[in-house]
């Protein structure tokens, strides 16, 4: 079993992404040396287990301020009501676990039993058109009735709506961040990030789960969002696009969904790859049926 207290150290050294990470977590569950025999090794077995040169310098050099410091983040995300999961954990999602390249490391917090849940994942494009409004509060309220988890990012204008929407009509919400959860609460872990203007609500733990790949303090990149939209759609048991730019990365996403037999459920904005595909505009039988009636989440 990988211990998370050794994954978070390998993270955090300069230099070692996910992939690193994933890789070096292969070796020992195929039974190579674990995670903290190479943290221990020498520089020349370091660099045999190709190893960042920064990283390499950082253990020589700092290696009981490199643990000190990881200490101190593990206190700081408990202290935050976060914890760590490792990908071999028995409670790691499904579905993350089945992608290509899973996570080998997430940060969560709130309610991690949403993840057995029915989910709907939410895509959509930065820009928001007028319909998008009325697509959320359609979907939340859905997700809602049904007892299904709505799925959405957090940061952007358009995921903040969709986390709005979701709040206001009772919804439960699981979060994707494309940064690190300390990150994203920036110091106030009680209060909920995902809105709009300077006073926030208090975060309803019962009702939302946050969910990062990434190490807590990291700020978000342009590769962040990526990451993130490929995790919000693997987790849902169907797509919900509000809106869409034509070409994009969620374009991209919704048709990857669609060859696996994922349903793609369009607001009003439709392109003709994803109607080729098989995606379904939310027409009159839909709105009569609503999510639960079209899935049978409930």
């Amino acid at each position: 079993m990988i211990s998370v207290d050794d994954l978070i150290a390998l993270r955090e050294l300069p230099g070692v992404g996910e992939r690193t990470a994933a890789r070096l977590i292969e070796g020992q569950l195929s039974g190579g040396p674990t995670l903290r025999e190479i943290l221990a090794a020498p520089a020349a077995e370091l660099r045999r287990h190709r190893l960042a040169e920064t990283a390499i310098a950082r253990l020589h050099d700092s290696r009981r301020q490199h643990y000190d410091r990881c200490r101190g983040l593990i206190a700081e995300l408990a202290r935050a009501g976060g914890l760590a999961m490792a990908v071999d954990d028995a409670l790691f999602p499904e579905r993350l676990g089945a992608l290509e390249h899973p996570p080998p490391l997430l940060f969560l917090a709130g309610n991690s039993a949403l993840l057995r849940q029915p989910m709907v994942s939410v895509l959509l494009s930065r820009t928001i058109e007028r319909h998008t409004l009325g697509g959320l509060q359609w979907i939340a309220r859905n997700a809602a009735a049904a007892g299904c988890a709505l799925v959405t990012g957090g940061m952007k204008s358009s995921h903040r709506l969709a986390a709005i929407a979701g709040r206001a009509l009772g919804c439960r919400r699981i979060v994707v961040l494309d940064r690190g959860l300390l990150s994203a609460f920036a110091g106030d872990p009680t209060r909920d990030p995902f809105g709009c203007g300077p006073r926030k609500a208090r975060l309803d733990r019962r009702r939302t789960l946050i969910l990062s790949p990434f190490r807590p303090h990291d700020h978000a990149t342009a590769g962040h969002g990526r990451r993130r939209d490929q995790l919000i759609e693997a987790l849902g048991e169907v797509v919900f696009v509000p809106s869409l730019r034509p070409g994009g990365e969620v374009e991209r996403l919704c048709l990857h969904s669609l060859r696996h037999g994922k349903p793609v459920l369009t607001w009003v904005t439709e392109t003709p790859s994803l109607r080729r595909a098989g995606a379904r505009r939310v027409d009159d039988d839909v709105l009569r049926a609503g999510i639960g009636g079209l899935l049978q989440c409930d």
